[in-house]
């Protein structure tokens, strides 16, 4: 078990990927290691990961298209779930995205994600959309929420 406060948050570097990887092949929807080295060599991404000791346990990434941003992905290994390490890199990636002017920040997720949806409602997300079977494997509807955020903190890449 982990304490949040043991965690450091910083930027995904290309050594991060294989570790990525095996916490996307326990997530919803995982990211193949080939889109993964893509994201990371995207000129308007921010990947942050989460370091626990050596390991790096969490990640997220997002797309800056100020003044808006999406997120496209918050994952942590399984054994270090519900421990606020989630909540942490979002925290993080806030942070990061007002010192880049971003002010609204947009996310989607599966309909029957209901652990992600009470996360992202419980961090002051609202729906504002919804786009039907846009998902396979298994078929489902996405989910489009929205938040806004404080740029008054300063922060980059």
């Amino acid at each position: 078990m982990s304490t949040v406060s043991q965690i450091q948050i910083r930027p995904a570097e290309l050594l991060d990927l294989e570790s990525i990887e095996k916490i996307e092949q326990s997530s919803y929807s995982p990211y193949s290691l080939s889109q993964l080295c893509s994201e990371l060599e995207q000129k308007n991404s921010l990947l942050l990961v989460a370091v626990y000791g050596p390991r790096v346990i969490g990640w997220c990434s997002s797309r800056l298209i100020p003044p808006e941003a999406e997120l496209l992905k918050i994952a942590v290994l399984p054994d270090f779930r519900r421990q606020g390490i989630a909540a942490l890199l979002l925290c993080h990636l806030e942070q990061k995205l007002a010192g880049n002017n971003v002010t609204d920040v947009y996310l989607e997720v599966r309909s029957m994600n209901e652990t992600a949806i009470k996360f992202y409602l419980k961090f002051g997300f609202f729906q504002v959309g919804l786009r039907k079977k846009y998902y396979s494997s298994p078929q489902d509807d996405a989910l489009i929420y929205k938040k806004e955020i404080n740029t008054g903190q300063e922060a980059t890449r």
